[in-house]
């Protein structure tokens, strides 16, 4: 009986170093993790701003008149008024 508290006594010093090494590899894991974790988000935000940036950018663009889509015949006859207008204001003989 004695013999057997005697090897327990000799190791539980062991024991306790193995689960101090156990918390300590765990905790060190945990904050790698984190810092891991950290990075990815600090990536995903990165994305969503460029896409955000890019989405703005395109509305921007889509924005901007081109005059592509011009109606000839609109064209055509405001021109015309226009014409008309001005040769009215110039009266007779102009």
């Amino acid at each position: 009986m004695v013999l057997m508290t005697i090897m327990i006594l000799e190791w539980v010093p062991m024991l306790s170093r193995r689960m101090i090494l156990g918390y300590k590899l765990r905790l060190f894991q945990l904050r790698k993790r984190k810092v891991e974790t950290k990075q990815i988000l600090v990536e995903e935000v990165r994305k969503d701003e460029e896409i955000q940036k890019n989405m703005e950018l395109e509305a921007n663009i889509a924005g901007v008149d081109t005059d592509d889509e011009i109606n000839e015949a609109e064209e055509y006859e405001a021109w015309k008024a226009r014409e008309i207008d001005f040769k009215d204001q110039e009266g007779p003989g102009g």
